[in-house]
């Protein structure tokens, strides 16, 4: 739910109304004979947003405040609109103004911390799901934001130990699983990754990612054919899956399967994927094939 640039006439369109009976009328104005508060406003923002409109849902979420200014959801909701079209400093503006209202108001603190994110500033992100977990120890979205944040600042243990947390508050949090087993892989702990894409795929048999990292995981310990196997799970629920194309025909290539191998290869460049020209060499020289 983000959103775009408006032209400001606009924004001032419907603010005027608001604004010449402020003194008179904090509730609301009349529009076409019927009184139009902040909550109607409130909701011409939820339904913009809907539409994917979030330029007309900033200015509905700004008239709502215009005519309540300590009206928190409206601030939210516009830093959710902002966050939509990537405008993330605006974000996190209209979400600590919600904060200032509503102390208390945890998904307000954890989207100032996806919005960091998004800017790269990971600690800052971590100090913001902090807080957001501290007024809502139950919160397990908080806990998986922070586990991103995390794993992108390397701290791999750090960020399983977030998802782990996650998933004690909520056990089917499949995607939870599948970052974990993300983070495995990239400690070398394979063993530990296919459980975790084990547990993911045991709650969403048709979640692809959990199948693709399995083939992974199973590559970097030699079982092939199983690596195999998982990509050909992953294709079945994904079939533009260019990564388990890609994969899938390094592992073919580790079992001298050449043939194969360039099929996906093939496939991969088909779907628009890009390809190592290291692993292309490779392949050439084995397979004595020019393609």
């Amino acid at each position: 739910m983000f959103v775009g640039t408006r032209s400001p006439w606009g924004v001032f369109a419907r603010l005027g109304c608001a604004a010449a009976l402020l003194s008179a009328c904090l509730s609301g104005c009349e529009k076409g004979g019927k009184t139009v508060d902040a909550e109607d406003h409130l909701e011409e923002g939820f339904a913009h947003a809907e539409e994917g409109k979030h330029a007309e849902a900033i200015a509905a979420y700004k008239n709502a405040i215009a005519l309540k200014p300590d009206f928190a959801e409206a601030y939210y909701n516009m830093g959710v609109a902002y966050s939509a079209v990537g405008r993330y400093t605006e974000a996190i503006t209209a979400y600590r103004k919600a904060i200032a209202i509503k102390p208390d108001f945890a998904k307000a603190y954890d989207n100032v911390g996806v919005a960091h994110g998004k800017l790269g500033q990971q600690v800052e992100a971590i100090a913001a799901h902090e807080k957001a977990i501290a007024v809502r120890p139950d919160f397990a979205q908080a806990y998986f934001n922070k586990g991103v944040a995390y794993g992108k600042l390397r701290r791999y243990p750090e960020a399983i130990a977030a998802y782990e947390k996650a998933i004690a508050v909520k056990p089917d949090f499949a995607k939870a699983y599948d970052n974990m087993a993300a983070n495995y892989i990239d400690l070398g702990q394979y063993a530990e990754a296919l459980t975790a894409c084990k547990k993911a795929i045991a709650i969403e048999p048709d979640y692809a990612k959990p199948y693709a990292r399995m083939g992974f995981a199973y590559d970097e310990l030699g079982q092939y054919a199983e690596a195999i196997a998982a990509y050909e799970k992953a294709i079945a629920v994904k079939p533009d899956f260019i990564t388990a194309y890609w994969n899938r025909a390094v592992a073919h290539y580790h079992r001298s399967d050449y043939d194969k191998a360039w099929a996906d290869v093939k496939a991969c460049r088909k779907l628009g994927g890009k390809v190592s020209p290291e692993f292309m060499a490779d392949l050439r020289k084995a397979s004595g094939r020019e393609e």
